[in-house]
């Protein structure tokens, strides 16, 4: 018997979505010390997201309590995601004297 059980949901929508990323990544030097600077950002856009969704998912709880075979995860469709940011990161190596 399997503790935990994947639903079916015959009512989700595939996702679509897009996502673009735009970078620039520049050599320096300073004295003894040579390093790269770097610099993205990026944006995200989902359509009908899918996520899966602890819970019960079998008949009403009666009385005595929820059977453990209708506890699992299921698909769901939630609403629209838009993900966006920036990242920066500096990396270098070089001699202290």
């Amino acid at each position: 018997m399997s503790v935990l059980k994947v639903f079916p949901n015959p009512s989700v929508q595939p996702e679509s979505g897009w996502s673009t990323e735009l970078g620039v990544k520049q050599a320096f030097k300073v004295s003894n010390w040579l390093g790269y600077l770097d610099v993205a950002a990026f944006m995200q856009r989902y359509k009908d997201l899918i996520e899966f969704s602890f819970g019960y998912y079998g008949a009403n709880p009666d009385s005595l309590g929820y059977d453990l075979r209708y506890v699992g995860f299921k698909s769901i469709n939630i609403e629209n995601a838009s993900i966006s940011g920036i990242e920066f990161s500096v990396i270098g190596e070089g001699k202290n004297w």
